[in-house]
């Protein structure tokens, strides 16, 4: 903290973001075949752009799919989701405005804003299910993909507690630990404080 805070919102502005802009696409596609009702998309998948996905993935197996890593009694990947669109519209578009009531929950007010921890209520009526898919971080262009270690290259950074079936990419525990003490930076309407 603050830093991991800090990117936990811009990754909440940036998958809200992606969404508005497939909505928007979305929807002047059908509104070019005469307003159509409904949406465009059935199945949506989000997934981080700044990852190398070492395990195959069909969008279309699931309802409501999370990785199965980072999952625990009371935490959720927030990672990357794919399925139906009412689900993945709830994962991307419904951070921001369930924070309040979050924050007034025993829960929310023991674990603060921990983003794994918050997702779980954010999709606790949802029914997600789990895939084993595994992604490690890169750099710009990949050119930071590896750490150079007494000679050997070595992943700087992965998300997986598992191997990947690909030998040559070794994968790292990914979820750290949770932050003790977090400085709460909304005000009372949830909108997030400019710093």
């Amino acid at each position: 903290y603050p830093t991991s805070l800090e990117n936990m919102l811009k990754q909440w502005y940036s998958i809200e973001g992606a969404w508005r802009a497939m909505k928007a696409g979305a929807d002047q596609k059908l509104k070019e075949m005469g307003g159509v009702e409904g949406p465009y998309y059935e199945t949506i998948g989000l997934f981080r752009m700044n990852v190398m996905y070492t395990t195959p993935i069909d969008v279309h197996d699931g309802n409501a799919v999370i990785p199965d890593f980072a999952n625990g009694a009371d935490f959720r990947n927030d990672r990357m989701f794919y399925g139906r669109y009412a689900h993945a519209e709830r994962w991307a578009t419904g951070r921001f405005p369930f924070v309040k009531k979050y924050m007034s929950t025993d829960f929310g007010k023991a674990h603060c804003l921990h983003s794994e921890r918050f997702m779980s209520k954010l999709i606790e009526d949802v029914p997600w299910e789990t895939r084993p898919i595994c992604f490690q971080r890169v750099g710009g262009g990949g050119k930071d993909l590896y750490n150079m270690t007494a000679g050997k290259k070595e992943f700087r950074k992965g998300d997986c507690a598992w191997y990947p079936p690909t030998p040559t990419i070794p994968a790292t525990p990914g979820c750290g630990e949770m932050k003790a003490e977090f400085t709460k930076l909304y005000l009372a309407d949830g909108t997030p404080k400019r710093t």
